[in-house]
């Protein structure tokens, strides 16, 4: 196979593939778009922290990102002067050094948009990871269907568990039309 390229008028350069032969290649693309969804893997957090993200800058205003960005903040300074923080790190400062610098335990700073990510799905009430397996895998799910709905045309899905009985994959049916 060999590439040749020439100039034209209306493009700066033309690419053509043709074989040692000298006859054009012509690539077929396939029409076939597939998203594979795995039930079996217990790793839901960037597809739920995207789900929030997407939401969160969807839904609420500049203002309101602001204020919830200013409350985790807040939140995560208030583990310093918390008594039950601040007594352990007494005694961790007094007794345990490197060379001669002491030490205290605190939480690990992060991104400035750290926040989003560690906002949670509630459903009905329930945290998303205290929920069941199977809700869990039904909301997985969902979201992959959603996520994907305009560029695949077909949907691979890992053989479901015992838990998403055939009342709830014919729930999940509805999202297909």
């Amino acid at each position: 196979m060999r590439f040749s390229t020439s100039r034209s008028n209306s493009t700066f350069y033309i690419v053509r593939y043709r074989y040692f032969v000298g006859e054009q290649i012509h690539f077929r693309f396939c029409p076939i778009k597939a998203a594979f969804i795995d039930t079996t893997r217990k790793d839901y957090s960037r597809m739920v922290d995207r789900f929030v993200s997407e939401n969160i800058t969807a839904y609420l205003s500049e203002q309101e990102q602001i204020d919830l960005s200013t409350a985790y903040r807040k939140s995560r300074n208030d583990f310093h002067t918390n008594e039950l923080v601040e007594k352990p790190n007494e005694n961790v400062k007094e007794n345990v050094h490197i060379g001669d610098r002491s030490l205290t335990i605190d939480l690990k700073e992060e991104e400035v948009d750290e926040w989003k990510r560690q906002m949670s799905v509630i459903v009905d009430a329930t945290p998303f990871e205290n929920i069941g397996f199977g809700t869990q895998n039904t909301i997985k799910i969902e979201l992959a269907i959603k996520h994907s709905a305009e560029e695949v045309n077909m949907l691979l899905m890992e053989e479901p568990e015992n838990n998403l009985s055939f009342t709830s994959m014919a729930k999940l049916k509805g999202l297909f039309r």
